[in-house]
C-alpha cells in the first residue's frame, strides 16, 4: 500500500508543528511525502534536515531548491521510506511569463526606481521509483499564483508535455499546490488541468473542498494506473495549507 501526503509548508515557518504532523503521518503508515515551500531559514536551518532527522533511519529525501541561499525559488521536496527503490530524480523549471498584469506593473515601477524586487520561480520535482518490479513516477509541483489562469495552464502544459516525452512507467502521480484560486471558476480550472493530463488520470479530489485556511481549493492529487482506496484532507495546524492524504495500490 502506498500512503502519500502532499503538504505545502507555508514557507516552513512553523517547524515544530510541521515536523510533529509529519511524524504523526509516518506513525499512521504514510511512506511518501511530497512537500512544497520547503525553505532555508535566515538562521541557516533547513526544515528538510529537521524532518529527516525526526523520521530517523529508513527514510530518504531529495529537494529542489534555489542555488542562491534564502531565495524562495522552487522549494520542493520528496521524502520517502527506503522500501521504495529510487531510480532517478529530475528538476523541471517552469517559464515565468513576462507580464503578470497589475502585479507586473508594480514590479516594473520598482525596477525603474532602482529597487530589485523578489521574483519567485516555480517548478516540479519528479521522482521515479521501483516498488518491487513495478515502476512509479511522482511529480511534485508548485504552480505560480501570479498571472491568472492563462499562466497556470501554461505551466501545467509544460509539465504535461514533459511527462508525455518521458519513459513509460507503470503508475503515475501528479500532486502539489496548483494555486487554483477562486470559488466559482474552480471546477472549470480543475477540468482544464485534468484534460491536459489525460482521461487515464483520476482526480482524487474532484469536488470543491477547502485545502487552505482561507477556504480555497488549491491542492490536488491526480493518479494513473493505481487503485484509489482513500483520499482525505487533514485539517491540522502548522501551515496555511492542509495536508492531503491518499492511499493507493497497484
Amino acid at each position: 500500500m502506498l500512503k502519500l501526503v502532499s503538504y505545502n509548508l507555508h514557507n516552513s515557518r512553523n517547524e515544530r508543528e510541521i515536523v510533529r504532523n509529519v511524524l504523526d503521518f509516518a506513525s499512521a503508515g504514510v511512506n511518501l511525502f511530497c512537500l512544497q515551500e520547503v525553505r532555508l531559514s535566515k538562521g541557516g536551518k533547513f526544515i528538510g534536515d529537521a524532518i529527516l532527522s525526526a523520521l530517523g533511519p529508513g527514510w530518504n529525501g531529495n529537494f529542489f531548491l534555489s542555488p542562491e541561499p534564502f531565495l524562495k525559488d522552487y522549494g520542493l521536496g520528496i521524502v520517502w521510506k527506503s522500501e521504495m527503490d529510487l531510480v532517478k530524480f529530475e528538476n523541471l523549471s517552469f517559464d515565468t511569463p513576462a507580464n503578470f498584469g497589475s502585479y507586473q506593473r508594480i514590479i516594473n515601477l520598482l525596477l525603474r526606481a532602482g529597487i530589485t524586487p523578489f521574483q519567485q520561480r516555480y517548478g516540479s520535482l519528479i521522482g521515479t521509483f521501483k516498488i518491487g518490479k513495478t515502476s512509479l513516477r511522482i511529480s511534485n509541483l508548485h504552480i505560480d499564483w501570479r498571472g491568472g489562469l492563462e499562466n497556470r495552464i501554461s505551466q501545467i502544459k509544460h509539465l504535461s508535455n514533459y511527462l508525455k516525452e518521458a519513459l513509460v512507467v507503470d503508475g503515475e502521480i501528479i500532486c502539489g499546490d496548483f494555486n487554483t484560486l477562486g470559488f466559482f471558476e474552480n471546477s472549470k480550472q480543475v477540468e482544464m488541468i485534468h484534460s491536459l493530463f489525460g482521461k487515464e488520470f483520476i482526480n482524487l479530489f474532484p469536488d470543491f473542498r477547502a485545502t487552505t485556511t482561507h477556504f480555497q481549493h488549491l491542492d490536488h492529487i491526480f493518479a494513473r494506473n493505481l487503485k484509489i482506496h482513500r483520499s482525505l484532507v487533514h485539517e491540522v495546524d502548522g501551515s496555511d495549507h492542509f495536508p492531503l492524504l491518499a492511499e493507493l495500490s497497484f
